[in-house]
């Protein structure tokens, strides 16, 4: 099923086992190589302490209206797992990074993006009114998106095949 950052964002993670919340969506950490999900990013409160914490896309039960884990056990410090380590380090938010095309055109800033859950795949990103889907993108690195050249017209109106609301910072 489709997910947009927009529509997730702070959404309870919650044990099936206690019917607890245990944190809430921050962010996705993509391979963006692949467009692979390697983790989501979630926020853990608690009286004394806020932290950054992660989640495996194999420990995810259910993503419906909440992201349903087995209980707290999987929602772990980025730190302890050793293939995220330097990727959580480097890690950067899609949202508001520039998109150029190849001919160095700016669209403008990524405002949205769309998730596959069940593919763990990132699938488009929405600058602007353009929905671009991940198969016209180049590369994406902290800096900036590039897109090829002929995904889009800039000032072209492209029409929306969903509802993507503004996201609210």
């Amino acid at each position: 099923m489709n997910k947009y950052y927009s529509t997730t964002r702070r959404q309870h993670i919650v044990s099936i086992d206690t019917n607890q919340n245990l944190a809430r969506f921050d962010d996705t950490i993509f391979d963006y190589s692949t467009g692979d999900i390697l983790a989501i990013m979630v926020s853990q409160i608690s009286l004394l302490n806020f932290q950054k914490m992660v989640i495996l896309p194999r420990d995810i039960m259910k993503w419906t209206d909440n992201i349903y884990v087995q209980n707290k056990n999987d929602i772990s410090d980025p730190e302890d797992i050793v293939r995220l380590k330097t990727i959580y380090e480097d890690f950067f938010s899609l949202i508001r990074l520039p998109v150029f095309t190849e001919s160095e055109q700016k669209i403008g800033k990524v405002r949205d993006y769309m998730i596959c859950d069940t593919l763990g795949k990132l699938k488009q990103i929405i600058v602007g009114k353009h929905n671009i889907p991940t198969r016209q993108i180049v590369s994406i690195n902290a800096d900036k998106i590039v897109v090829k050249d002929l995904s889009i017209t800039v000032g072209e109106t492209v029409p929306q095949t969903s509802f993507v609301p503004e996201p609210s910072y």
